[in-house]
């Protein structure tokens, strides 16, 4: 396993910008503590990324919590191929 991804780990209220755990509480470094793994990234519930999903260009989507993760993928990546 390369790491672990929060996926719907909050939701950003738009008119304040902050961040509400709906599901309560984040269990990912739980999770990642569990299996041993990194935790790469929480993707927030996002109502950009469900319409463009819907509309099939979902490759347009781009947000502060995708560049986290994937610069985290990527170290990770990295690290194991050094080791």
């Amino acid at each position: 396993m390369l790491g672990v991804i929060e996926n719907m780990s909050y939701l950003v209220l738009p008119e304040t910008g902050k961040k509400m755990e709906i599901f309560g509480r984040s269990k990912g470094e739980e999770m990642a503590s569990a299996s041993s793994a990194p935790l790469l990234g929480k993707l927030p519930i996002d109502p950009e990324l469900a319409r463009l999903c819907d509309e099939g260009k979902i490759e347009r989507y781009s947000s502060d919590a995708v560049s986290e993760m994937s610069t985290n993928v990527l170290a990770t990546l990295n690290g194991k191929s050094e080791g």
